[in-house]
């Protein structure tokens, strides 16, 4: 059996960033979420690049500005177009996410590696109900 130890978060600050490539180079980690909407992301990415990792995207909806239109997602963003915190959507009353009125089937997601481009790791997840909206999934 082979154990892969994950870091999520990179992009979400240089701080972040500088821990995560420590680890890197520790030998601990082996595949890296990164938070694409993040103004640390580039930083991030040259930090890891020549690594030999798996390189996977950290979907974010809770922290920093969003990469779509903040008109297409209302129920996400704050009146300065930032993210709401998650703590503030799991107050809510109603699921707003939920209420959007579209539904997922599964949600695919793969980890390539930064130089050579190679899929490293490929998941297939079902029952993904509200994530469609927020990925810009079209219906299967």
């Amino acid at each position: 059996m082979k154990l892969i130890m994950r870091a999520d978060d990179l992009g979400f600050s240089e701080g972040v960033n500088c821990g995560i490539y420590k680890a890197i180079k520790d030998g601990v980690i082996t595949s890296v979420g990164m938070m694409t909407n993040m103004e640390a992301t580039q930083h991030g990415y040259n930090l890891i690049k020549d690594c030999d990792i798996a390189l996977g995207l950290h979907a974010n909806i809770c922290a920093g500005k969003p990469l779509s239109q903040v008109e297409l997602i209302p129920s996400l963003v704050q009146e300065n177009g930032d993210f709401c915190a998650s703590k503030d959507i799991r107050q809510r009353k109603e699921d707003t996410i939920k209420t959007m009125g579209i539904g997922t089937h599964h949600m695919t997601t793969e980890s390539m590696h930064p130089r050579t481009s190679k899929l490293r790791t490929c998941h297939y997840i079902r029952g993904f109900s509200s994530l469609q909206s927020l990925l810009s999934i079209s219906p299967t």
